[in-house]
């Protein structure tokens, strides 16, 4: 006895259910917002040391308050928080002026371990600074900070630094999140090299 059996047809009516389902799915998902996968898909990535471990900035490329003027922003994880730093045109002008000088103090050997104002030494600028628990949900506004770049010694190595004083918050979601702290990002020569190339990535 052959107890062999024929599979089953499909019928057209499931299948062509099933391709409605898909395509309706498909667009739902398109149609949501998701601003972080967007920008990891455009993102650059580069490295600093917050004087306790090295840490990854994700460096990506939008549009401040929907104008025409795009800026970098790197993103970084820092003292239990997320940071948002935002470098405008002019900043980025500056950050790569200062490397340069700082490129040639080192090079010269002109870097002192007892300057007192070697973290404002290559000048200061505007930030504007974001910073929140998660990159998802930055709780504040972007605010405006006093930065400046420089550079400092931990331990007997040089580190190319870039300072960003505590910015209050407007409208705090918590006492805890009130203020930015200072923020401080060190770079070694390579590091800041790359953190420098991968802003210029989106330039090009």
């Amino acid at each position: 006895m052959n107890n062999f059996r024929r599979p089953k047809k499909i019928r057209p009516l499931c299948i062509l259910a099933t391709c409605i389902a898909a395509f309706f799915c498909e667009n739902i998902l398109l149609a949501q917002d998701f601003p972080q996968t967007q920008i990891n898909q455009k993102k650059h990535a580069a490295r600093f040391f917050d004087g306790e471990k090295i840490r990854e900035l994700q460096i990506f490329k939008t549009n401040e308050n929907h104008s025409q003027d795009e800026i970098c922003i790197a993103q970084f994880f820092s003292q239990t928080r997320y940071y948002n730093l935002h470098f405008s045109n002019d900043a980025f002008f500056a950050l790569k002026s200062a490397a340069a000088s700082y490129n040639s103090d080192f090079e010269n050997r002109k870097l002192s371990r007892k300057s007192k104002k070697s973290i404002t030494k290559y000048g200061k600028f505007s930030a504007q600074i974001e910073w929140g628990t998660a990159r998802k949900n930055m709780a504040q506004i972007s605010r405006e900070a006093s930065a400046a770049f420089g550079y400092s010694f931990i331990k007997k190595s040089p580190y190319f630094s870039i300072s960003v004083q505590s910015a209050q918050a407007e409208n705090p979601s918590s006492q805890a999140l009130a203020t930015s702290g200072n923020v401080i990002l060190l770079f070694t020569k390579a590091q800041l090299a790359q953190f420098i190339s991968q802003i210029e990535c989106f330039e090009n």
